[in-house]
């Protein structure tokens, strides 16, 4: 695993790795940061490739837990992976508590086959966290080149997002 980029305590809701080295074998996003939105305990953080997150060509499956309850579902129109699913903290949850996501993006250079894309995250906050765990498919055979991060509101200081190649031997 390489590092690529990392953006410290982005000053906005979006974070853009562009120009994406066509290098490695794989991709991974990893996310550790907290939401400044205030409407609800939680925002998500979504992700999209190459773009603007305008086409439905993000097919989705989802398993979310939040301590008193699991449920399972699936979406066939996501314009990104996926929103209000990947839950980060927000500024009406409990003081510095930060979220964890990880997105693994496979095969996101060969231009044969659709792009596979796994995800885990999750927070604690003394028992009104949530965990979730999720797959999906982009639905093109273009290289992916750019990705971009997604929050409710802006990402507060403390936040990180990093992207990293992984290689195969």
């Amino acid at each position: 695993m390489y590092p690529i980029a990392s953006v410290t305590s982005p000053s906005s809701g979006d974070v853009a790795f562009t120009n994406i080295p066509q290098t490695f074998t794989h991709l991974q996003v990893r996310v550790f940061a907290r939401s400044s939105y205030t409407g609800n305990p939680t925002a998500f953080s979504g992700l999209y490739i190459n773009g603007s997150p305008t086409s439905n060509n993000y097919p989705t499956h989802l398993l979310l837990g939040d301590g008193s309850s699991a449920t399972a579902s699936s979406n066939t129109t996501n314009n990104q992976f996926t929103p209000d699913s990947y839950n980060i903290p927000t500024a009406t949850n409990t003081a510095n508590v930060y979220g964890a996501v990880i997105w693994d993006i496979l095969d996101y250079a060969n231009t044969n086959k659709y792009k596979t894309v796994k995800v885990i995250s999750g927070f604690d906050a003394n028992g009104s966290g949530r965990v979730s765990l999720g797959s999906g498919v982009w639905l093109s055979t273009s290289a992916i080149t750019q990705l971009d991060i997604t929050t409710v509101n802006n990402f507060v200081a403390g936040s990180v997002i990093s992207l990293y190649g992984i290689t195969t031997a």
